[in-house]
C-alpha cells in the first residue's frame, strides 16, 4: 500500500475544513502517484503500444465517511493521511480502495483496519485514449513500462457489470422515492479557468461541487417548505455513489435532476466529542446531464447528516419541523 501525508492548505480547504470535494481531489492525486510510482515520469507521458496517450478516467466512485470521523475533523494547516492498494484487470481496468485520516490512523494494510473506523472510497478506472475523451471513449491498453507493476486481478471487478446497470437505468437506485423535487431541471454552466482547466473536461471531483449546488438550490429555493440557508451549511457527507457515465468541457451547462428525503436518526449519532448533534440524514439522487446534448453524465446517490451545533437549539427544532411536513416538502 502506498502512503503519504499532506498538508491541507489554502489550496485545498481555503480557510475552513475538509470537503467532500477537496477530499476526493486527494484521492485523485494519491491514485496518480500509485500509478506512477518508481516511473519517474509524468500521467501525460503514459502512452499504449501505438504511442497514443492512455487516460486512466474514474467511472465509479464510492465514498463511505463514518459518523465519529467526518471529513470536517481535518482542518487547515493540519496533516492528513491517504493510503490507497491498487488492483489491475487486463491492463485496461483498475480499481482502487483509499482510506483517510490523520497520518497516525493510516494503517499499513487496508485490511488491518477496522471497517467503520476511517473515511474510505473505493473506485474503478479505465484507460481510454486520450484523444476520445468527450467522445465516444476508446478503451486502451497503456504499455508495461509506463506505469507501475500492479497487483493482478483474475475475474473483472463487480464495478464493470454495475456501470452497464446503471447506463440502461439512467439511475443509481430506481426503488428511490424522493419527498422532494426540484420542480425544474437545475441549471449549472460550467465556467472555464472556475470549473474547469481551459481545453480539458471537468475534473471528476469537480461534479461535486455541481451535486451540492443542486441540492442547495433544492432545498432553499424550490422545495415547499424552504430549508433554511444555515442548516444546509451543517450537512457533512456521510456516503456517495457516484458513475461517471459521460464528461463535459467549459462553455457547456450542465442540467440538474435532484430529489431529496429526509429522515430520522439517532441524536448521538456523530463522536461525542465533535460539539455537534445529529439531527437528521438526508439522502438524494442526483443526475447530470449536458444541456446542449441531452447526454448523461453523471448518476448519484448520496447521504448526508445534519451535524448541527449542539448549542444552536433553533436549527434543531428546524429539521424536526422539516421531518414533522414531510408529507407536504
Amino acid at each position: 500500500m502506498l502512503k503519504e501525508t499532506v498538508e491541507l492548505t489554502l489550496s485545498h480547504v481555503d480557510l475552513g475544513t475538509l470537503g467532500e470535494q477537496a477530499a476526493m481531489t486527494l484521492v485523485g492525486n494519491t491514485f496518480v502517484h500509485r500509478l506512477l510510482e518508481g516511473k519517474g515520469h509524468t500521467l501525460s507521458e503514459v502512452k499504449d503500444a501505438n504511442g497514443h496517450v492512455a487516460y486512466p478516467g474514474f467511472f465509479m466512485t464510492h465514498l463511505s465517511v463514518p459518523p465519529a470521523h467526518l471529513l470536517e475533523k481535518h482542518r487547515v494547516w493540519e496533516k492528513v493521511g491517504v493510503g490507497i492498494e491498487v488492483t489491475s484487470f487486463g491492463g485496461m481496468i483498475v480499481e482502487s480502495t483509499f482510506v483517510l485520516g490523520a497520518p497516525n490512523e493510516i494503517p499499513e494494510e487496508i485490511d488491518q483496519l477496522e471497517e467503520g473506523t476511517l473515511p474510505m472510497v473505493r473506485a474503478a478506472n479505465m484507460f481510454v485514449l486520450e484523444d476520445s475523451r468527450g467522445n465516444e471513449p476508446q478503451p486502451s491498453v497503456p504499455k508495461r513500462d509506463c506505469i507501475a507493476d500492479l497487483p493482478k486481478r483474475t475475474t473483472p471487478p463487480a464495478a464493470v457489470a454495475r456501470f452497464g446497470q446503471v447506463q440502461i437505468q439512467g439511475r443509481v437506485d430506481p426503488d428511490f422515492r424522493p419527498t422532494m423535487s426540484a420542480r425544474a431541471p437545475v441549471r449549472y454552466p460550467i465556467v472555464e479557468g472556475r470549473d474547469s482547466a481551459a481545453g480539458h473536461a471537468l475534473l471528476f471531483s469537480s461534479f461535486v461541487r455541481i451535486m451540492d449546488h443542486a441540492l442547495r438550490t433544492l432545498l432553499c429555493e424550490q422545495a415547499p417548505t424552504p430549508v433554511p440557508v444555515e442548516l444546509v451549511l451543517c450537512l457533512a457527507a456521510l456516503e456517495r455513489e457516484t458513475w461517471y457515465l459521460n464528461n463535459t468541457y467549459g462553455d457547456q451547462v450542465v442540467l440538474a435532476k435532484v430529489g431529496a428525503k429526509l429522515e430520522p436518526c439517532p441524536r448521538d449519532l456523530l463522536a461525542k466529542d465533535s460539539g455537534k448533534v445529529a439531527a437528521g440524514i438526508l439522502s438524494c439522487c442526483t443526475e447530470l446531464y449536458e444541456e446542449s446534448t441531452n447526454k448523461l453524465l453523471i448518476a448519484s446517490k448520496a447521504r448526508q447528516v445534519f451535524a448541527v451545533p449542539a448549542t444552536r437549539k433553533t436549527l434543531q427544532k428546524d429539521v424536526e419541523r422539516l421531518l414533522a411536513n414531510q408529507s407536504s416538502v
